[in-house]
């Protein structure tokens, strides 16, 4: 760490605790990394500048017979300046949208990919019926993948920042 006259840590609220300590870390190290970069423009006497904004987007689609069939594709949140923001509102919408799959989840972490950015990275996740595959793409951008049956149907719910 760098020679400053301030220590900054980030720890995410206890209601994120029911994703896997690993994926929590990468976040609050996100948090950390902004912080400190908006810091050091402030020592420099520059103004803070946010080179991107990210949105938080959902696909969901019915695994069929039919390879033409099109997921469900939405905007959740939008022109966030964060990717650590976005990160965690990614979180917090699968907290409010998925809570049955967060009531004994089972995670299945899946390594980042150089070069590879959501929505491509997201979609490498292959995942077991009741398992939810997280993920950060080579922008640290999270995703997550669930999938369920339902009616004796095959679901799939992506949700992923880009």
């Amino acid at each position: 760490e760098e020679k400053t006259t301030y220590h900054i840590t980030a720890q995410m609220h206890s209601k994120f605790e029911v994703f896997p300590a690993q994926l929590r870390a990468r976040v609050e190290f996100g948090y950390k990394k902004t912080i400190q970069s908006q810091m050091a423009s402030l020592l420099s006497g520059t103004f803070p500048k946010l080179d991107h904004t990210y949105t938080v987007k959902t696909e969901s689609s019915i695994r069929n017979s039919n390879p033409a069939s099109v997921p469900n594709i939405a905007f959740v949140n939008d022109n966030i300046p964060s990717v650590s923001l976005t990160n965690t509102a990614l979180l917090e919408e699968f907290l409010t949208t998925k809570t049955a799959a967060l009531k004994k989840p089972s995670f299945v972490f899946l390594p980042q990919v150089k070069d590879l950015a959501n929505p491509n990275f997201m979609r490498l996740h292959s995942v077991r019926h009741n398992e939810i595959g997280w993920g950060l793409d080579t922008n640290d951008c999270l995703s997550l993948h669930l999938v369920s049956i339902e009616d004796g149907r095959l679901h799939e719910y992506y949700i992923y920042v880009q």
